[in-house]
């Protein structure tokens, strides 16, 4: 039976319930107090590990590249290599040296172009100099590996994605006499040297004349004819090329000709420099055996020729002397008698180091990244780089002549410590390839005395240069001689790509040139044209494309864009040369920036204390700058809104500059004729349009737009005589088609304020260019004027005009006995 009870027990046993979980409630709350303690405790004990941990691994990482960097000079010291110093101690060392990231897996460094020692005279003679330059290819070569293993490594297994390259980079006239009223008078100028930049200078042409006989280039033949008769006195064939001299079967065995690239003519010793291309060795497309790591091996022949007595009876004329030159032909210069002669090799860095580091490579295909990176540095430093330095440097020897290294140029990054962007070492890894091509200039007195045997032992002397690039230009003035080539730089951190330029610098107070200085701007250059020298300086306009650059999008994990992150532009920049007891780093003086915003250069012109360009995208600005003060260029004036753009500038007298180039639609740029203009440019500050020309035919061009030898001004009797074609194209409409294609020659009369034709020259009827059978040479346009009358040559004949009648005196055609050996199209 159930005990009952009292509402006093059933109240007491209430409140000793409620004084039981009274209690529990405080207990699990110390308990969460307790937990709370532990957790602090635990976290501070995590915090104080990885503060440790984070020192164990610094430091470990400290050791490794101590480790790393001693293996590696090991290695290199085994090899016979000596790595520079890469530890940059004290910021001075900085400044001219580029040391590889930690990152890099190949530990390098490479002087820059501020260092004094680049200057000294090249590399010492001997085995130690020799030595000196294969260190500095190894070095050069390594940042190069290092670029190739990192973008490799990013692959996946089996090199899917891709293989590395590196690479330098990332286009009428109908009626033949003019209805002019103009009075004509009796024309007896005579102009026929060179349209050379510098007066004092005088460029290779294919044509080149005494004033009594044309000496003319034609494919691989030489010929030589009379100004007043044009009876052809001399034909001079060159050697073929003898493949069959060649040892290595892996060469091309078809009978191949070289061709005429230019000719110097020195009237005081009465002798011609005859300088070839094309004799280099080729291969067949399935050789697959060790190739050369310089291009173009034997390339370039110069034949020096005795012009004091010609032949009459079309023989060859008297041969004095052959030379054989390494790299391909680029360009000549006469100064003062002595002749230089620039060539350029490229350098085959694909099939010597970046072949064989491809992740397709069997050796590397089942490697994971880390094992990759591992493999192949230990690859190109036990042996690759080391191999492919020392090849270079063979074949370096072999083209100086002397066998030794003194002639080659300290190689160098062309950068500067004050140039290292906050991107280093990427700003300077990525600026372009150091190892992209070697550039060669021989040197040699065209009136060098005859030996006993009646011969000429022309024994060149050679100034030459490892350079990174394979697009160069030449300038030379009276004391410097330039040579230019562009680059691409890419900057990691902005993610943009910009364009370089570089400059490497000669004088020219002695037979052989000397290496003088080094300098980089921004952008490219147009041509020639957009370099200068005066009296120290160095001027040049270079154009910045348009920056690309990857932006990163606001949202989170959403892959950058690429856009324009800025506009393109030209400036003008001013270098100061080193002088005499200083070489080294050009200067930069000065720059006169943001000139023609979101165009681009098409022609630039100095004049001493004056330049003008002409920058283009729908419309023509023509700035005039003003070079008084060298150290302080000013724009004098901009003449704004001029349709079409200026290809070409040239001087004419009373203050005027003459400008020919292309008519184009003022509001989309469209190309839509050509067109000559005279400007007024007395007033440096106030420029004025005087009269324009046009001819208003699509496809209406003339050859001086891009090769000023072509063109031809007679002062006094203020004459233009320029090339003119309109070719046939099969894209042309069917109004277009009715008009015929033109070859030949314009004559227009040039005043102080007016420009009007005066007669065609045609060099063949449309019908033969279309359909003829002509030997496989083409002449390039060249104008020359004996005593008033005019000389033409251009694709396959030559002819003469007398500019007061306009009538025909001769006309030679250059196929006459040659169609039998080849059929080729016109042009």
């Amino acid at each position: 039976m159930m005990k009952s009870m009292s509402f006093n027990e059933v109240g007491l046993q209430l409140e000793l319930e409620d004084v039981e979980a009274g209690k529990n409630q405080s207990g699990n709350s110390k308990a969460a107090n307790r937990t709370k303690g532990i957790k602090s405790y635990i976290m501070g004990i995590c915090l104080v590990l990885s503060i440790i941990l984070v020192i164990a691994l610094g430091v470990y990482l400290i050791c490794n590249r101590v480790h790393s960097g001693n293996e590696s000079d090991a290695a290199a010291s085994a090899s016979g290599h000596r790595r520079m110093d890469t530890s940059p101690t004290a910021s001075a060392r900085k400044q001219h040296s580029y040391v590889s990231s930690p990152n890099d897996p190949i530990p390098t460094s490479l002087r820059l172009i501020d260092d004094p020692l680049i200057m000294e005279g090249g590399y010492p003679a001997g085995v130690e100099g020799c030595q000196a330059l294969t260190d500095d290819i190894y070095n050069a070569s390594a940042i190069l590996a290092n670029k190739i293993i990192l973008s490799n490594a990013q692959q996946g297994q089996g090199g899917r994605g891709g293989a590395y390259l590196s690479s330098d980079s990332e286009s009428m006239v109908r009626s033949s006499r003019s209805s002019s009223s103009q009075t004509k008078m009796s024309i007896t100028e005579s102009s026929f040297d060179a349209n050379n930049q510098e007066t004092d200078v005088d460029e290779a042409d294919i044509m080149k004349s005494d004033s009594k006989h044309v000496f003319t280039a034609y494919g691989d033949m030489l010929v030589v004819w009379d100004v007043k008769s044009g009876l052809e006195m001399s034909l001079t064939k060159l050697p073929k090329i003898d493949v069959l001299s060649w040892k290595n079967g892996g060469y091309c065995d078809h009978d191949r000709k070289a061709s005429i690239t230019g000719l110097l003519l020195d009237a005081a010793s009465e002798r011609l420099v005859v300088i070839a291309s094309g004799y280099s060795r080729r291969y067949r497309y399935d050789y697959d055996g060790p190739k050369p790591v310089l291009g173009g091996i034997d390339d370039t022949r110069v034949f020096l020729y005795d012009v004091s007595s010609l032949p009459d009876d079309g023989s060859e004329l008297p041969l004095l002397s052959t030379e054989k030159m390494n790299g391909v032909y680029k360009s000549a210069r006469m100064v003062d008698g002595v002749a230089h002669v620039v060539r350029m090799s490229t350098i085959n860095h694909y099939e010597h180091i970046s072949s064989r580091l491809s992740r397709r490579r069997r050796e590397y295909s089942s490697d994971t990244r880390e094992m990759y990176i591992a493999h192949a540095k230990s690859n190109a430093e036990q042996w690759l780089l080391r191999g492919f330095a020392k090849q270079l440097t063979e074949e370096l020897r072999g083209g100086s002549g002397s066998g030794d290294c003194s002639a080659v140029t300290r190689l160098a990054l062309y950068v500067s410590g004050d140039d290292l962007g906050d991107d280093y070492p990427s700003s300077v890894i990525s600026n372009g390839n150091i190892i992209q091509s070697y550039v060669q200039i021989s040197s040699f007195p065209i009136a060098t005395p005859q030996n006993e045997k009646g011969g000429v032992d022309l024994n060149p002397s050679l100034s030459s240069s490892i350079f990174p690039s394979t697009n160069i230009e030449v300038y030379s003035s009276k004391n410097f001689l330039v040579v230019a080539g562009r680059g691409y730089h890419y900057a990691r951190r902005r993610r943009t790509f910009a364009e370089s330029t570089y400059f490497l610098s000669f004088r020219l107070d002695a037979s052989s040139p000397s290496p003088v200085g080094l300098a980089s701007a921004p952008g490219h250059l147009l041509n020639q044209f957009a370099m200068d020298e005066y009296e120290g300086y160095f001027r040049v306009a270079t154009t910045e494309r348009a920056k690309w650059g990857c932006i990163k999008s606001p949202r989170r994990n959403s892959p950058c864009r690429w856009k324009v992150v800025s506009d393109s532009k030209s400036r003008l920049s001013v270098f100061k040369i080193p002088s005499t007891s200083t070489t080294g780093k050009m200067e930069l003086i000065k720059v006169v920036d943001n000139l023609g915003v979101r165009e681009e250069i098409k022609s630039v012109r100095f004049f001493d204390t004056k330049a003008f360009l002409v920058t283009f995208r729908t419309t023509d600005p023509l700035y005039s700058i003003d070079l008084t003060n060298p150290e302080y260029p000013t724009i004098a004036d901009e003449l704004k809104n001029i349709s079409g753009y200026s290809s070409y500038l040239h001087p004419v007298p009373n203050g005027r500059l003459l400008a020919i180039g292309k008519e184009a639609n003022e509001t989309t740029g469209e190309v839509s004729g050509f067109q000559i203009t005279l400007f007024n440019i007395t007033n440096l500050q106030d420029v004025q349009l005087l009269q324009r020309h046009t001819i208003q035919e699509k496809w209406a061009s003339s050859s001086a737009e891009s090769d000023h030898l072509a063109f031809r001004y007679l002062p006094e009797s203020q004459l233009l005589i320029l090339p003119i074609s309109i070719r046939y194209d099969y894209w042309r409409t069917r109004e277009e088609e009715k008009i015929e294609p033109f070859d030949g020659f314009q004559v227009f009369s040039v005043t102080d304020d007016n420009i009007e034709p005066r007669f065609n020259i045609s060099m063949t009827t449309p019908s033969e260019m279309k359909s003829g059978c002509w030997y496989g040479a083409y002449l390039p346009a060249r104008s020359m004027v004996f005593d008033g009358n005019v000389t033409v040559a251009k694709g396959h004949g030559y002819s003469s005009y007398d500019l007061t009648t306009e009538n025909l005196r001769w006309r030679h055609n250059l196929d006459f006995n040659l169609r039998g050996e080849q059929c080729s199209n016109y042009w």
